[in-house]
């Protein structure tokens, strides 16, 4: 998009874990810092599943994940100057505005996101592939073009021993 521009240029973030057994929940909050200020809460729920020792395989592991964004976000509000036709056409003829622009800020759910990451340690390796399907929401008042989309990532890490 020609329009578009990047607002936030830093954040900050602070997490919070809870685990039991096989069930993982965090919050992470992230404060958006730059020409303008946002702020993110993302709740997430993810069941944690591993296998220790499989043939050569140190750990194998798989943690499907469902995560929701929610945030405070400025929006641009049109507000209609005029109640009928008649109106309009007033307005109109005199050059005068149809629309006042209001900034107001909205709160809301923003995205939700399903991951679904496998990660294989081997030796002193570990493999992480992850699938991450994302279903963007609009806010009250955003006019901008949101699709799903999914995406697929790779990492591949070798950790290296203090002292060999």
């Amino acid at each position: 998009d020609e329009y578009a521009s990047v607002s936030y240029l830093n954040n900050f973030t602070a997490t919070a874990l809870w685990e039991y057994k096989k069930l993982n929940t965090r919050v992470d909050y992230s404060l958006y810092t730059g020409e303008k200020t946002g702020h993110r809460f993302t709740p997430s729920l993810s069941l944690y599943l591993h296998k220790r020792n499989w043939k050569k395989i140190r750990k194998i592991s798989f943690y499907p994940t469902f995560s929701m964004m929610m945030g405070i976000e400025q929006v641009t509000r049109y507000d209609k100057l005029f109640d009928s036709r008649l109106q309009a056409l007033f307005r109109i003829r005199n050059n005068l505005p149809l629309y006042q622009e209001t900034l107001v800020n909205e709160f809301g759910v923003m995205n939700y996101a399903f991951m679904a990451p496998l990660s294989i340690s081997f030796k002193n390796w570990n493999f992480l592939l992850n699938y991450t399907y994302n279903i963007p929401i609009k806010l009250p008042g955003e006019t901008t073009n949101l699709t799903n989309s999914g995406f697929l990532s790779f990492s591949m890490v070798r950790y290296f021993e203090a002292g060999k």
